[in-house]
């Protein structure tokens, strides 16, 4: 998933911006609107980005934790005489619980993926903002509108613009 930036100087000129990127064809649920420091996360890993992470990170996690466990059921029966039946299956399957919280924890943590800016795009953005101005960001699923939206941008007063990680204009 692509995303376009850019910086608008006031409050208006932001919704003025949104307004032309809306009459591109973009959906309100594809655009963001950051105001304050706090909100810069979400530009970063929006998300439904995060609840992909979250379940890449329960598969995941899963697969290691029952991998793990039946290891351990296979170097317990070279060793002493196999568990019963019932004891084989509770290791495994305690096993891929632990993995599966492990894998869910590191995935919303943002373990198995990257930002979508930059670390200093991100911090040229969170200082914009400190100084009263406000930053949209734009998803987009291909890169068909992408140049549509940053001329949307520069054409209704957003100066700053860059695609994910590229300056556009």
């Amino acid at each position: 998933m692509l995303q376009v930036f850019c910086i608008a100087t006031t409050e208006a000129e932001a919704e003025g911006v949104v307004f032309k990127i809306l009459q591109t064809g973009i959906t309100r649920e594809s655009i963001f609107v950051v105001t304050g420091c706090s909100e810069m996360d979400h530009v970063a890993l929006p998300i439904r980005e995060l609840r992909r992470h979250v379940r890449i990170g329960l598969g995941i996690g899963a697969s290691v934790g029952w991998f793990v466990g039946t290891a351990m059921i296979v170097l317990l029966a070279s060793v002493v005489a196999p568990p019963w039946t019932g004891e084989a299956l509770l290791i495994p399957l305690n096993t891929a619980l632990a993995g599966m919280v492990l894998g869910t924890v590191a995935g919303a943590s943002g373990g198995f993926c990257r930002p979508r800016i930059s670390p200093n795009l991100a911090r040229h953005y969170e200082e914009e903002v400190r100084r009263g101005r406000v930053l949209i960001s734009v998803e987009l699923h291909d890169a068909r509108n992408r140049d549509n939206v940053a001329a949307a941008f520069v054409g209704s007063g957003g100066v700053d613009v860059h695609y994910s990680d590229e300056i556009a204009a």
